[in-house]
């Protein structure tokens, strides 16, 4: 089209320049015709060749509409898709859907496999003294020695839709013999209505924070000297049943109220074997998310139960206050963490000649992650005895913790402990090394 528009405009160049410059006669009516006649064929070679192109682009508009309309029906919509794989999904389910006698045996053989775990906990203990020393108590966590402390199975599995069952058989060593006994078993309602949950068996009391620890789960090697003084050994570990409650209220906030009715069979503060009433244990606790870096957690506790083989003739009440910080970088989760644990007990006893005895104790812990497999923690101890407020204990430790592995740490941790009046232990030093190894698939205790 360009190569017509400049013969034309060179035509009418040639014709309007020799008029302009009035130096050749005018041209003649013949020379009019013929350009005339090749301006009108100049236009409808440019009319033809404009169809042409309008016809070009008429037919590429079409073919691409042509191409929209393949791929649209080609691409299904997102809800096709999914109809189409949830049809396939079917068919492929129904070629391998499984007899009903192969579904009996199978569930059968996964019912009698619950999760199983073995931990060992093994110390090597040094204590500052005569070698081979016994204490008051006739125990031999004060000689210098390697002892294995305590070896624990674990049995855990769903009973059904609506409840768990958990047993930990503890193995230890007692005056030089081994011993096999239930350390908790018990069943977990999990379904019960308006936010309620329920144990029945054998069971650590929700009471405070470390008493409900297993051994294993502990951040230090010994359980607090208040926890000791007051619940013995064991802690407080009875047979019972005990009822959680979700309490709900306008601030959304989490609040659980958790009620134990066990055994008084607790003989450091309470009745002991001897006893045929019941101890009644209360918990409250409350748990706040801070940032999400750290949470807070508050808690108090009490417990009451007759201290002689009565009914409630003669009593001993405990009071605990705790409370839990916990930091832990999202982004350096791995590799930083601070836990701050400090928990006050309080116990008034009544005794024999119709007095009472007041007392009270209470810890401290800082626990510090510093890198991935290491941690370094501090305790400080405080704790009179519930017979005696004048015997009291005032002790520090200090300890650094190596994970090897998710499954085995190592624990290095020492205590010294100052002692005074007739039921505390002299004063001491100690030094352990604690090895800890875990086989299987052992649940998370409580946060």
């Amino acid at each position: 089209m360009r190569q017509y528009l400049f013969a034309a405009a060179l035509a009418l160049c040639c014709l309007a320049r020799p008029a302009a410059a009035g130096q050749s006669p005018p041209a003649s009516q013949d020379d009019l015709a013929a350009m005339r006649a090749e301006m009108t064929a100049l236009r409808q070679q440019m009319d033809e060749q404009q169809k042409h192109y309008e016809a070009q682009i008429s037919e590429l508009r079409q073919k691409v509409d042509d191409l929209s309309r393949t791929a649209a029906k080609a691409a299904p919509s997102p809800e096709e898709e999914l109809a189409a794989a949830v049809e396939k999904a079917r068919a492929e389910a129904a070629t391998l859907e499984p007899s009903q006698m192969s579904l009996f045996f199978g569930r059968a053989i996964q019912s009698a496999n619950p999760d199983i775990s073995v931990i060992g906990d093994m110390l090597g203990h040094y204590v500052s003294g005569e070698h081979g020393e016994r204490q008051p108590t006739g125990e031999h966590e004060n000689e210098d020695r390697f002892i294995f402390r305590e070896l624990e199975l674990a049995f855990s599995s769903p009973v059904d839709p609506h409840s768990r069952a958990d047993f930990f058989v503890h193995v230890h060593e007692h005056d030089g013999e081994w011993h096999a006994g239930l350390c908790e078993g018990y069943l977990t309602l999990l379904t019960l209505p308006y936010d309620l949950q329920a144990r029945v068996g054998k069971f650590r009391s929700a009471f405070g924070k470390a008493n409900q620890l297993h051994t294993h789960n502990m951040p230090w090697v010994d359980r607090p000297n208040v926890i000791t003084n007051f619940f013995g050994e064991e802690s407080l570990n009875e047979e019972g049943a005990e009822l959680s409650w979700l309490i709900p209220n306008p601030w959304k906030k989490y609040i659980e109220w958790t009620l134990d009715i066990q055994n008084n069979e607790n003989p450091q503060s309470f009745g002991g074997g001897e006893s045929d009433d019941v101890m009644f244990v209360n918990h409250l606790r409350y748990f706040e998310t801070l940032s999400q870096a750290s949470t807070l957690e508050l808690g108090a506790s009490h417990v009451t139960a007759p201290n002689d083989a009565g009914h409630g003739g003669s009593r001993t009440h405990v009071e605990g206050l705790d409370i839990t910080y916990k930091w832990r970088p999202p982004r350096e989760g791995l590799y930083k963490s601070l836990t701050w644990q400090t928990e006050a007990l309080f116990s008034q006893k009544d005794q024999p000649d119709g007095s009472s005895e007041d007392a009270w104790g209470a810890y401290s812990s800082l626990e510090y992650q510093f890198a991935r497999q290491w941690s370094a923690f501090t305790r400080w101890d405080y704790s009179q005895f519930p017979d005696d407020a004048g015997s009291h204990e005032h002790a520090g430790s200090v300890g650094v913790t190596f994970a090897q592995s998710e499954f085995c740490f190592w624990r290095l941790s020492y205590k010294f402990t100052d002692a005074s009046g007739p039921l505390a232990m002299r004063d001491r030093s100690e030094v352990w090394l604690q090895l800890n190894i875990g086989l299987g698939p052992h649940r998370a205790h409580k946060y």
